[in-house]
């Protein structure tokens, strides 16, 4: 997490060189969940370092939200963009627009290639 949020860090202990490394240091720690919901995280995280909240406190929050969140970031994408997605290309592929097919799709048609000469 602390890739994200280094700058941000940075200028929140501007002034505290010793606070601004113990911060950073307990930020190496792995974080695991879907990256769509991950800006809320990082951003409650800043907001509660920039407000002077507790170290535990504030990783406390980050940890408790990681696996609700990655749950509903799985649901959303997996679930709801991914089938939309899908049936609007399928859609077009089934009118004729080669554009819309996968890259799966143009392995089997190669050999049919408008450049061979």
């Amino acid at each position: 997490m602390l890739n994200s949020i280094f700058p941000q860090l940075r200028k929140i202990y501007k002034d505290d060189e010793k606070e601004f490394k113990r911060v950073a240091i307990s930020n190496l720690e792995f974080y695991n969940t879907n990256p769509q919901p991950y800006p809320f995280v990082s951003s409650i995280s800043l907001a509660m370092y920039d407000s002077g909240q507790n170290e535990e406190d504030t990783r406390a929050i980050k940890f408790a939200l990681m696996g609700p969140l990655a749950g509903i970031g799985d649901a959303l994408s997996q679930f709801g963009l991914a089938p939309v997605f899908s049936s609007i290309f399928a859609s077009l592929a089934l009118q004729g627009m080669t554009w819309a097919l996968s890259p799966s799709s143009f392995a089997c048609s190669e050999s049919h290639s408008v450049f061979v000469h």
